[in-house]
């Protein structure tokens, strides 16, 4: 199906991928931590207001 170059180029280039993703995601670890520091507040703040949007769209659809 594939030929032997073909596959070496495959094996070869997911693993300088997944280098330089290990790379990029251990260089920026830092500097995440450091600007999104309060992201979860945010997080729960998103999905209660859609579990109230939810729960009022459902009482509104009953009546």
């Amino acid at each position: 199906m594939f030929s032997t170059g073909q596959v070496i180029f495959i094996f070869v280039f997911v693993a300088l991928f997944a280098a330089a993703l290990v790379w990029a995601y251990r260089s920026d670890r830092t500097d995440d931590r450091k600007h999104y520091r309060g992201v979860w507040k945010i997080l729960i703040a998103v999905v209660l207001i859609l579990g109230t949007m939810t729960y009022i769209l459902r009482l509104l659809r009953k009546i």
